[in-house]
């Protein structure tokens, strides 16, 4: 193999991996995964029904819009109903994964980001790094306990 054919072999495959690198980036928050409650109702606070169209930032972080046509950061519920597909970055309701544009519905909480666990903890902790990347700290957040897709 001529030295010309060797370089474009290796600059062939590192293209191809930061083509693979920045895919995974924008389809999974970063690495991180699904955002989830450690427990059902593991964030205090009066629940309510909620209800709102998802949002999928370029990013990959997962939004919902209220009403007021703000996004706001979603944790899911503990339970497996918002299910992981894949890598483990994609929400799946009802079997499927969520898209932008989806309509979504359940219970759980409307709050700002100082409530989710460790949030203030020093080292960033899980929903400190994961919140501040995806904005939770200046949209808010919308803890689910249970959601589905709006039918």
């Amino acid at each position: 193999m001529s030295v010309k054919a060797a370089r474009i072999l290796i600059i062939g495959q590192a293209l191809a991996l930061a083509a693979g690198a920045l895919a995974g980036c924008s389809q999974s928050e970063s690495g991180f995964g699904v955002p989830r409650q450690p427990s059902a109702s593991a964030v205090p606070g009066d629940r309510e029904s909620i209800s709102g169209t998802v949002r999928i930032d370029a990013n990959g972080c997962v939004d919902i819009e209220l009403g007021s046509g703000e996004p706001r950061w979603v944790v899911w519920p503990a339970a497996s109903q918002a299910g992981a597909a894949d890598d483990g970055s994609q929400v799946v309701l009802d079997g499927r994964p969520l898209v932008d544009g989806d309509k979504i519905q359940g219970t759980g909480l409307v709050t700002d980001a100082t409530s989710l666990p460790g949030w203030g903890d020093s080292d960033g902790g899980y929903f400190g790094e994961l919140g501040r990347y995806c904005g939770a700290d200046s949209s808010g957040v919308v803890v689910f306990d249970e959601v589905a897709l709006a039918g």
